[in-house]
């Protein structure tokens, strides 16, 4: 063919030069295909093998509970509770001033001396609350106090016979009772008739009586009613009027009303923390929720099933989240609350049964704090056992119930029933008002 200046001839191409040209291309596009295939099916297969075999936690307990921060109230020492706990009130026991020396001079130790030996058997901490004048020692006693006979709700008409109680008591259980409370409910007139004023001198003088019979003991301020109309006026004035002095603990007593939640609690705490000085630790040294009968200015309200298991657990929670550092429920035998933990034949109840669930969870676990998901009305907290290296959850929903994925080392459910089941990690889980642990390993 002939060509003209400066243009090549262009020779046809030849059809088996283009057919290795597409067999090549397919072939790449098959390699670039199987390795796509390959890095999902290994992709998928670490995310399985993370979920059936994740690798070690690495765990640092936080602030460990003790047993002595979960205590109960109304504890009979013939019939020692079920449930675990670490320290003991002694109030409604039969162990008060008008108890112990009906008469002047004339003591009546059996009934405490039974009471803290048995506390010592079972390795449990006790707390007595003082007080409740004797008619005898009244600087009123027609000032009728709801124990009747031969006691008043006023102050001794002579200090110095309270001091002397003080002393004696101190005394003779030193080293045995670990601390004395000045005073139950002085805010209510059923308790006490005394000005906030003269509940402090009291106060004052008694904390000096118990630090020089027993420098060991702790000594605790009078309990507050926090829950009861005019409690913040009152301890301004008890506080004022140097109140505190002498007491290394303030204390205080919630008893909700109807329709309030375990998690009001700590707006109370916040309160009674807000009226006292700054350092001071708070003890709840009464919590409890209802009443079993109606009076002139409350009606009944009974909790039970899962309302009362979701209310102990729920409680208990919320006053360890608030920094509380002592809370003992009232009480283990008593039966004119609302939210019992045992019946009258003194069988455990589902408030008990939920007690001894949650003190068995939170005792010698590291406290990791909680989370709050308002959008959805869900609270969970962090309890950890680093030596065991377990890490578990405590979940609940405020309100309706919330369908969550539980995290991937869950192992095993604890109900407030005392219940267990298997649980594998990201299983969905549906989330009640009672709170369940969630056991991750």
């Amino acid at each position: 063919m002939t060509v003209t200046a400066g243009l090549e001839e262009e020779l046809p191409p030849d059809p088996r030069t283009r057919t290795r040209t597409r067999r090549g291309a397919v072939l790449a596009v098959l390699a670039v295909l199987l390795v796509l295939l390959l890095l999902t099916a290994l992709a998928a297969y670490a995310a399985v093998r993370a979920r059936r075999d994740p690798a070690p936690l690495a765990l640092v307990d936080g602030p460990r509970v003790g047993a002595e921060q979960l205590g109960l109230n109304a504890v009979d020492p013939a019939r020692w509770p079920e449930a675990p706990f670490g320290s003991l009130r002694l109030w409604d026991s039969g162990t008060t001033w008008a108890d112990l020396e009906p008469a002047p001079g004339e003591w009546h130790w059996e009934r405490l001396d039974a009471l803290v030996a048995a506390a010592q058997q079972h390795g449990v901490r006790v707390l007595l609350t003082l007080g409740l004048t004797p008619a005898w020692a009244a600087a009123r006693p027609g000032d009728a106090s709801p124990y009747g006979g031969a006691t008043s709700a006023s102050e001794p008409a002579d200090p110095a016979t309270w001091t002397a109680y003080v002393t004696a008591v101190a005394q003779r259980y030193r080293g045995r009772i670990e601390a004395y409370e000045l005073g139950n409910e002085p805010n209510l007139r059923m308790f006490s008739t005394s000005s906030p004023e003269t509940t402090a001198r009291l106060s004052t003088a008694g904390a000096a009586a118990v630090h020089a019979a027993d420098p060991a003991a702790t000594v605790v301020a009078p309990a507050l009613a926090a829950t009861s109309p005019g409690a913040e006026e009152w301890m301004r004035r008890f506080v004022a009027a140097g109140g505190l002095a002498g007491s290394q603990v303030v204390a205080f007593h919630a008893y909700p009303e109807q329709g309030s939640t375990p998690e009001s609690l700590v707006t109370t705490v916040a309160a009674v923390r807000a009226l006292v000085p700054a350092g001071l630790p708070l003890w709840a040294t009464e919590v409890g929720w209802g009443l079993a009968q109606p009076t002139a200015t409350r009606p009944a309200w009974l909790l039970t099933g899962g309302q009362a298991r979701a209310y102990v657990a729920r409680s208990l929670v919320a006053l360890l989240r608030a920094g509380v550092v002592r809370t003992s429920w009232y009480g283990w035998t008593n039966q004119y609350v609302g939210l019992r933990l045992t019946r009258s034949d003194g069988s455990t109840d589902d408030g008990g049964r939920a007690y001894a669930a949650v003190a068995s969870w939170l005792t010698g676990a590291g406290w990791g704090g909680c989370t709050d998901d308002a959008a959805r009305g869900l609270v969970s907290c962090t309890l950890t056992r680093a030596a065991q290296g377990e890490r578990d959850t405590l979940v609940w929903a405020t309100g309706a119930p919330v369908r969550v994925t539980v995290p991937g080392r869950t192992r095993e459910l604890r109900a407030l029933d005392g219940s267990r089941r298997a649980l594998r990690g990201h299983e969905g889980l549906e989330v009640g008002s009672e709170p369940v642990l969630l056991v991750q390993r």
